[in-house]
């Protein structure tokens, strides 16, 4: 873990992983408006960072971030929020669909069985509105981005690499390796 300093009155927090990302936010959270640090004004999680905005006292916060995360074992962090359940309506079609089975070394219909069976909680979202990066339970195996890019389409769901899914807004294409269920709230329709 790394704590470095951004500006004047922000610090981002590097971890190895999104687990890592999630238990970090998590217990930052934790710690806000417990009256030991100022309340930073933006608490923003990634794939493998946090970012603290808008802090008033950065030394302060950083001596908490050292003291509260140094060591971290995400083994023994709870790994679910309360949120509320968003059901998601999928049509499982397009090119790639095809590709996903192929790089599971597993038949459509199965595909489409694990995505269906597992759960995914929103872990954080993008940049523009409605990009919400998944994970899920139980983790899918990797399939790696495609070359091409989007074309003008439906809303579609796609692997990002690695263990993130990225829910795209309705000017995104390829509808294909979808779920059913997010939890945590962030998804737009």
């Amino acid at each position: 873990m790394r704590v470095l300093t951004v500006g004047d009155a922000a610090l981002l927090v590097e971890v190895a992983d999104t687990a890592e990302a999630q238990a970090a936010y998590r217990r930052i959270n934790a710690r806000m408006g417990d009256g030991a640090v100022s309340t930073p004004r933006e608490l923003v999680p990634a794939a493998r960072t946090v970012l603290l905005d808008g802090l008033d006292d950065v030394e302060s916060w950083r001596s908490v971030l050292v003291r509260e995360l140094s060591g971290l074992d995400v083994s023994n962090e709870p790994t679910e929020d309360a949120g509320r359940e968003v059901t998601i309506r999928v049509r499982y079609d397009g090119p790639d669909l095809e590709e996903v089975a192929a790089a599971w070394g597993c038949r459509v219909v199965e595909v489409v069985r694990r995505h269906l069976d597992a759960r995914f909680t929103v872990a954080f979202c993008g940049f523009a509105p409605g990009f919400a990066y998944c994970t899920g339970d139980p983790a899918l195996p990797d399939v790696p981005r495609r070359s091409d890019p989007a074309h003008q389409g439906a809303r579609w769901f796609g692997r990002t690499g690695g263990a993130l899914l990225r829910d795209l807004p309705a000017t995104a294409a390829r509808r294909l390796t979808a779920h059913r269920h997010h939890r945590g709230g962030a998804v737009r329709r």
